[in-house]
This record gives C-alpha cells, structure tokens and sequence, in this order.
C-alpha cells in the first residue's frame, strides 16, 4: 500500500515454520526473509530471537527505521545497542487483555505495566486502540512518543457467483484438499495457533457443529505451538478432512472470495489485514471480544462478538452464523458501506506516510 501511495520499499522480516520453505521470497512487491527456527518452544523463541538480532545488525544499514508488531520479546531485542545502532525504531501495542476474573487493581495494573516496559526504548509507539493508548500512559511511556494508528490495511473483493466460482476452482486446482461440495458452507479461521485456552475451545465449538450434521467445512490457516494437539483432536474426532489446517499463504484473494464467514479467534493475530478485508469485503465477521480494532467495528456488528472463549459460546454463535446466514450477509453489507463512509483507510495511510517520511535519513 505504501510503495504505491509514497515510494516505500519495505522488508518484511519472520520465521520459518519448514524447513522446506524459502529463506526468502517477494510478494506484491514486499520481500520477504524466513529465519530459522520457529519458536514452537522457549528453546526455540531464544533462538529466533537472536537470529533476527543478528540479522538486523549485519543488515542496519540498508534500512531507515524498523517496525516491531506487538511482540516483547522481541522489543527487548531490537532495542539493544548492538542491534539496532542508531537507527529508529517502532513498536507496535496492542493493549493488554487481563484474564477473566482479574481485578482493576494493583496486580492488574503490574500486569499492564510490564507489558508497556518493553515499549520504553522505542522511538515511537502505534496504539493500535484507544484503550491501549490509555494503557501506556498510564505506564509512563511519553505521549509525544505514542501515535494512535487504527490497525487498518485492506482490500475489497468482489463476491459475485462467478467471482467465487473462479476462486473453487483456482483453489481446487491448487490442492484436492481445497474442494468445497456445492452447498457446503466455508468458515476460514486466521492466526497464530499460539494460545490453547483460545484455540482449543474454538476447535471444540466446530466439532459440535460437525456433530449435529451441519454441512461445514472449516480451513484454518495459521501456524503455532498448539497445532498439533488441535489436529490430533480434530483426527480423533473424525473430522480432519472437514476442518483442514494450511500453513500461511502468499495470497488470500481466492480463499477470501470463496469464504462465507472469516473467523478470527485470537485477538492478538490477524486483525491489521484480514477484519478490515473482511470488513470491506462485506464477508460476515466472527471474533472474540474486545477487539484491538474494535473501535474500527460498526455498531451493527458488536453483538455478534464472542465474549467468552469457550466452547459453548463459539458454538452457539457459529450456529447462529450457520442457520440464520442471510442475516450475517446483511449486517455485513451494512458494516461495509459504514466503514466505506468512516475513510478510515485513507487518514490511516496518512498517518504511516507521515511517520515514513519523518524517519528518513
């Protein structure tokens, strides 16, 4: 979006999650640069961590600033001397969710706190929300320091029959794993596979689907810790060629246009590109509650949000999604046309224009 709107060359830095993948790649115009391991263990993360250190510092020079996605660890690590020299840096925030039961006390705001230190070193924070901003002032951080940008990034698909017609079939073609039966509905679920008290109940909330003979299928895309205890109880459950998982794909214009209902069960993943594509693209929402964009989110659409990560409450709202589909197709128009008159999108580009063109050197 920026190298069109303001000639930004940017470098996306991650992990491999295979061997097998390339260490590096482009897509639309972005490279991209895998680093081994992955960090499926503490061992690993400490590995992976001092990988992208390394990287960094061999490679400072070519860059004017490097932005860092609400990751600690990983802030902590950019943030030395020896990594990142005297080159800027940003840092992502999206706020810190306490757990269920925890009050607004002292131990709450230590919790808070802790999360923030990282943000410290910074040369900027973007608060992806009103209430995170609120967070790291209370925490000290400097509120020249802070910027409030909405997680935004999106495109806007056509849905038409033909449209994913074209995208059955391109996916079809691609994998014989990817064939939706003609009157199947297709819940795409993104994110890292990270959390088990949230992706564990969500699994579970599909399987009583699949349970009561709903014609489902579910492709989860994402990779993590917990995926294969989530696929060893999909197997055992007998649902494994219903409910498939898919490493991270280069594009998602097919799967996008195919789906009927995009799923986002962990609020830390996902929610900067694919809740305002599917926003925009006026494909029906399902995500727990709050949300780091949820102020991003129409009104329309606030209570359809999973308040509790559990498995009776995604199954009682992916059936509501299921039986009652007409309905989530026209509160998802109505959240499309909302969010096309906010033109959140284009004060959001403003916004990293702005900061781009500050960090030049």
């Amino acid at each position: 979006m920026l190298r069109q709107y303001a000639g930004v060359s940017s470098t996306v830095l991650t992990s491999r999650w295979h061997s097998s993948w390339p260490a590096e790649s482009e897509c639309r115009e972005t490279r991209i640069v895998r680093l081994l391991p992955a960090p499926r263990s503490a061992w690993t993360e400490t590995l992976f961590l001092r990988n992208v250190g390394v990287w960094l510092a061999r490679h400072r020079s070519q860059f004017d600033a490097v932005y860092i996605e609400d990751y600690p660890a990983l802030v902590y690590q950019v943030g030395q001397r020896s990594v990142i020299g005297d080159m800027p840096w940003i840092t992502g925030f999206g706020g810190v969710r306490l757990p269920p039961g925890l009050p607004a006390n002292t131990v709450a705001w230590s919790v808070i706190a802790q999360a923030c230190d990282a943000c410290r070193k910074a040369n900027w924070v973007i608060a992806s929300s009103t209430p995170a901003q609120r967070q790291l002032l209370s925490a000290g951080i400097l509120a020249e320091k802070i910027l409030r940008i909405p997680p935004v990034a999106w495109q806007s698909f056509l849905r038409t029959p033909q449209d994913r017609h074209r995208a059955a079939r391109a996916l079809r073609q691609a994998s014989q794993d990817f064939t939706l039966p003609r009157d199947y509905r297709l819940l795409t679920c993104f994110g890292e596979l990270q959390d088990a008290a949230i992706w564990k109940p969500a699994v579970e909330g599909m399987i009583r689907l699949l349970d009561r003979g709903l014609k489902l299928r579910v492709w989860i895309v994402g990779q993590g810790a917990v995926l294969a205890k989530l696929y060893e109880r999909v197997k055992e459950s007998g649902y494994h060629h219903d409910i498939l998982f898919h490493g991270p794909f280069d594009q998602l214009d097919d799967l996008l246009q195919l789906s009927d209902g995009v799923l986002l069960p962990d609020s830390r993943s996902g929610f900067e590109y694919i809740l305002p594509t599917a926003l925009a693209s006026a494909i029906p929402f399902l995500g727990l509650t709050p949300l780091p964009g949820n102020e991003m989110i129409p009104d329309c659409l606030h209570s359809l949000l999973i308040e509790e990560p559990t498995a009776d409450s995604f199954s009682r709202r992916l059936e509501d999604w299921y039986i009652h589909h007409p309905r989530w197709l026209a509160l998802a128009e109505e959240a499309r046309q909302s969010m096309v008159a906010s033109e959140v999108h284009d004060r959001t580009r403003r916004q990293w224009v702005d900061l781009m063109r500050k960090l030049q050197r």
